[in-house]
């Protein structure tokens, strides 16, 4: 498997084509739709971590039917599309390529997409690296990392491993096992993804893993629960120092204390310690709670259709 140092060495001349574009931008625009969407996200948090722009997360799909007005050839329109043919994705490039917008597209295809100044083929398989939602999170990294590439190489070099490990993790599938069995016990099929700051994305991906009626929020939505839900449950991602933010951790309790919610805690600092991450970047393991939602649906949906194994 490829370390992530082998990917931004192997795709660095795109990666500096692609810095000279941005460099030139007043604002920058970061779409996609599905997963992408998710590495839209994780890319605003590490533009805001290392650069002084004017970062937007827009969907594909707002961009086409709510245009917005201040798009011009001072703007760079980022896009994530594996095929590079999705519909959405194809519809908005070519309306902010009519906007004079630059364009670059990120993908794993060589099939040249029209209305696309600048198309950065992606090398080095990082579809192996344990799911397709870390893939989009390599592709984030990969965007931002050129003018960063010796710090984010240095503090990620052991990152695939971490999420392989704790993938094979014997303790996470216990849990994963044990809180599966409790959940189909108290009767729950609705669950509140709840998670702060770079958790949010996470949370994002948990709702769209979860094969069960679902929302995402941020702390801020979170006293819209409604208090008396016996069939629903809280995930709540909590971070590298088992601390919520103040607000999160108002409302985590307040609801704790009138509630028959059950609630479910992503802690992947449980199980292992990352190595060479330092706080100020904890956006950069985002993937290993997606590691262990991916254990809690799993054995979700085993339970759910009463069977050890999916098929």
């Amino acid at each position: 498997m490829k370390l992530i140092k082998d990917i931004l060495d192997s795709n660095e001349e795109s990666l500096k084509q692609a810095a000279s574009i941005l460099n030139k931008s007043s604002n920058i625009i970061i779409s996609g739709v599905g997963d992408k969407y998710y590495a839209a996200q994780i890319t605003q948090f590490l533009t805001d971590a290392f650069y002084n722009k004017n970062v937007r997360v827009i969907h594909s799909r707002i961009i086409i039917n709510y245009t917005p007005e201040w798009l011009d050839e001072n703007t760079t329109c980022i896009f994530y599309s594996e095929s590079g043919t999705t519909t959405e994705v194809v519809n908005a490039i070519k309306l902010v390529h009519d906007k004079k917008c630059k364009v670059l597209l990120f993908t794993d295809r060589s099939k040249q997409v029209e209305g696309v100044d600048m198309q950065i083929i992606v090398q080095g398989g990082i579809q192996s690296i344990i799911s397709n939602a870390n893939t989009m999170f390599i592709y984030a990294m990969m965007e931002i990392g050129l003018e960063v590439t010796p710090l984010l190489t240095i503090q990620t070099i052991d990152l695939p491993w971490d999420i392989l490990n704790l993938a094979k993790n014997i303790n996470l599938s216990k849990w994963s096992r044990d809180t599966a069995k409790k959940v189909k016990d108290l009767g729950i099929n609705r669950f509140y993804f709840l998670g702060d700051g770079p958790r949010y994305p996470a949370a994002y991906i948990g709702a769209k893993l979860n094969k069960f009626e679902s929302i995402t929020m941020r702390s801020e939505g979170f006293e819209q629960i409604i208090p008396y839900d016996p069939k629903s449950a809280v995930v709540l991602l909590k971070p590298r120092e088992s601390q919520v933010s103040e607000q999160a951790l108002y409302e985590y309790n307040n609801l704790k204390t009138y509630s028959r919610n059950a609630v479910i805690e992503i802690d992947p600092f449980r199980y292992m310690e990352p190595r060479g991450i330092g706080k100020k970047l904890d956006i950069l393991l985002v993937p290993l709670y997606i590691v262990v939602l991916e254990n809690l649906m799993n054995e979700l949906s085993k339970e759910s259709a009463g069977t050890d194994s999916i098929p």
